[in-house]
């Protein structure tokens, strides 16, 4: 299957999974009950006894508190402690192929670009491209009915996804639902426009992690450039215009971890040079990384 195809389903098959969380209730907040969902267990503090309520249970301190951190702390300390084995294996290769949020901001990206350039068509004075006007028409309905969409998706982590759907339904939304979901797309909104490559080398505690155990590994995955046929690049600046955080990926050394291992330079490469003659590839170890001798 093409790769970035594979990125693609990988990227959508990822987000889908998260945007779920809250229906089956395995990781939300309940801002009108004050319970934290957590593996399908509601969890909340008993105004009497102080103890920890689990389901319809009420706990006594001791024995709610050890329940808690093993049933509802446990599992997701080992899920976070997968992200240092991810990055000495594969480096920050779930920052480039699963991470939900540089999918929302990538994906964000590439609509924008989309709608500039219908901007440009009622702006050119001449040489106006019909189709340039449609996909920007297009993109930009696209994106707000995506942005809506997601947006009160994202407000199921704090609202009962049952009772949005019930508000959605008879059109009678509360005023806790609408500034959720206000919220929520302006947090979106402010990501994909100005946070992008900020947030992804140095607020993401997943990717820093990754970041860190990249640098350490021996054997982590990179993406490598092609030194000894480094002649056949063309400089046509593909892979630089193709990267998603703005690296020039000829040139990057070890210690340059910002690369997400994306392949979108391999991607840009193959369009330039043709089918199995690219210049970028997938190498475990420290090798030479990228630092390619082009033109």
């Amino acid at each position: 299957m093409n790769r970035k195809i594979l990125r693609i389903l990988s990227q959508f098959l990822v987000l889908s999974i998260v945007l779920m969380l809250p229906i089956f209730n395995v990781l939300r907040f309940d801002i009108n009950t004050t319970e934290l969902y957590l593996l399908g267990q509601a969890w909340s503090f008993s105004t009497s006894g102080g103890g920890y309520i689990s389901g319809s249970s009420t706990l006594n301190h001791g024995n709610s508190s050890l329940n808690f951190l093993i049933k509802g702390v446990l599992p997701w300390f080992l899920f976070l402690l997968s992200f240092p084995i991810w990055g000495a294996i594969l480096g920050r290769f779930f920052c480039g192929w699963l991470c939900p949020v540089s999918t929302i901001m990538e994906w964000g990206d590439a609509l924008i670009k989309q709608i500039k350039r219908t901007l440009k068509y009622f702006s050119a004075s001449s040489d106006r491209d019909f189709k340039d006007l449609f996909y920007g028409l297009l993109s930009g309905l696209i994106s707000l009915i995506t942005l809506i969409f997601i947006s009160i998706i994202f407000s199921g982590f704090f609202i009962a996804p049952r009772d949005i759907f019930r508000q959605i339904i008879t059109l009678n939304l509360t005023s806790n639902l609408i500034f959720t979901t206000l919220g929520m797309a302006g947090l979106v909104v402010a990501t994909v426009l100005f946070a992008k490559r900020l947030l992804c080398n140095y607020v993401c505690i997943f990717g820093l992690v990754q970041m860190l155990a990249a640098i350490v590994s021996p054997i982590s995955m990179r993406v490598r450039f092609d030194r000894k046929n480094g002649k056949n690049c063309t400089n046509c600046r593909g892979c630089e215009n193709a990267c998603l955080m703005g690296l020039k990926p000829r040139t990057l050394i070890k210690m340059s971890t910002s690369c997400i291992n994306c392949g979108e330079c391999m991607t840009a490469c193959e369009k330039e040079l043709g089918v199995g003659m690219k210049l970028f590839h997938y190498r475990f170890g420290k090798g030479n990384p990228l630092r390619g001798t082009a033109p």
